[in-house]
C-alpha cells in the first residue's frame, strides 16, 4: 500500500528545516515585493490551503482523499526561493524554501526531481489563482493531482 503523499505534505519534513533556516539568514533584509508578489503573499501568509489530491495509478486516478496544510508564514528570499513554513495537521510547523516561478501574475511552486535522504525523489508543479490551488505531484513513480482553495486569514475572519 503506497502511504499517502502529496506534494506539499511530504516535503515538510524536518530534513529541509536547516537548509531552510540557514537560507532565510542569508534573504535580505526589507526586500521589496513587486505587487504580484505582495498579493501572493497576502493571499499565502497564514492561509490554509483545503482541498483534496488523488493518486494514479495504471492510469486510473483514486477517489480524492481531503487534505489540509497551514502556511503559518511566508518570506522572499533571493534567486526565486520563498521561505514557506508549512504546519501539516497536528505535526510541528517546518520552514521549506521553495522555488517559485512566475507566468505572469500566477505564481507556481516549481520542484524538479529534488532527492529527499531516506523518503526518495520528489517532482511537483502547484499554481495560485485567485483563491485557488491546483496541481501534479510525483514522488518517484507514482503520480497524483492535488487541488483546492485557498483560505486567507482575512476571509477567516468575515
Amino acid at each position: 500500500m503506497i502511504p499517502k503523499i502529496a506534494c506539499l505534505s511530504v516535503l515538510s519534513v524536518a530534513i529541509f528545516a536547516s537548509f531552510a533556516l540557514q537560507a532565510a539568514d542569508e534573504a535580505p533584509a526589507g526586500e521589496e515585493l513587486n505587487p504580484h508578489e505582495a498579493q501572493f503573499q497576502k493571499m499565502l501568509k497564514g492561509a490554509e490551503l483545503i482541498g483534496n489530491f488523488s493518486v494514479i495509478k495504471d492510469g486510473q486516478e483514486s477517489e480524492p482523499k481531503k487534505d489540509t496544510y497551514k502556511i503559518v508564514d511566508l518570506k522572499k528570499m533571493p534567486n526565486g526561493f520563498w521561505l514557506f513554513t508549512f504546519q501539516y495537521g497536528d505535526k510541528p510547523a517546518i520552514p521549506m524554501p521553495l522555488p517559485v516561478k512566475w507566468a505572469d501574475d500566477t505564481p507556481m511552486i516549481s520542484l524538479t526531481k529534488v532527492a529527499i535522504p531516506g523518503l526518495g525523489t520528489f517532482s511537483c508543479r502547484v499554481l495560485f489563482h485567485e483563491g485557488q490551488y491546483a496541481g501534479t505531484w510525483r514522488h518517484g513513480e507514482v503520480i497524483g493531482n492535488m487541488w483546492g482553495v485557498v483560505k486567507s486569514p482575512k476571509a477567516k475572519e468575515q
